[in-house]
């Protein structure tokens, strides 16, 4: 109980803390077409880099203190988006591959493979966010991460510059 209600419960906190500060500090260009997620500038964190390493402390209480904890496989979602959030790719995707290699949910492994995707994006190594989408594919998705798998199908063609393509992924996302 203590790590869900206490631990959990703050990360999660901090984390919707930090994406306020990030949403804030960011200036949308209604010139230029929106990005599917906001460009990650770590130059740019200050305060929410705050809240992000606090995220990071908490769960990983979990993980430290509670191994057999119920509740570990959302601990290290978590670590997995803070790091993400912060600009740690490499670290966010370690996170994410030893969530998929030890988690005894078909669930969350699927969605630690669905962020782990973006993560891929955000680096750029495009040619393992395709690998991973093959995957995806292949699963069966829950409504939460088919939307995650959209969203970054999304993102990741608009990279590409196939706007029509995004735009096709977006709707699909919102629907559900």
């Amino acid at each position: 109980m203590n790590s869900r209600f206490n631990a959990l419960l703050i990360s999660r906190e901090d984390i919707e803390v930090a994406k306020e500060y990030i949403a804030a500090n960011y200036k949308d260009n209604y010139e230029a077409v929106l990005p599917v997620y906001r460009p990650i500038d770590s130059t740019r964190l200050d305060t929410a880099k705050l809240f992000l390493v606090d995220a990071i402390k908490k769960s990983s209480i979990i993980a430290e203190k509670h191994s057999n904890s119920k509740y570990l496989d959302e601990a290290y979602l978590l670590i997995g988006e803070a790091r993400i959030l912060k600009g740690e790719f490499e670290n966010a995707i370690e996170t994410y591959k030893y969530l998929n290699s030890v988690s005894s949910s078909e669930e969350m492994k699927t969605e630690a493979l669905t962020q782990m995707m973006r993560a891929y994006i955000e680096l750029g190594d495009y040619q393992n966010a395709d690998q991973l989408s093959t995957l995806l594919k292949s699963r069966t998705l829950s409504k939460r991460n088919r939307q995650t798998y959209l969203l970054n199908m999304a993102y990741y063609n608009q990279i590409r510059g196939e706007e029509a393509v995004t735009a096709v992924l977006l709707e699909e996302a919102v629907k559900g």
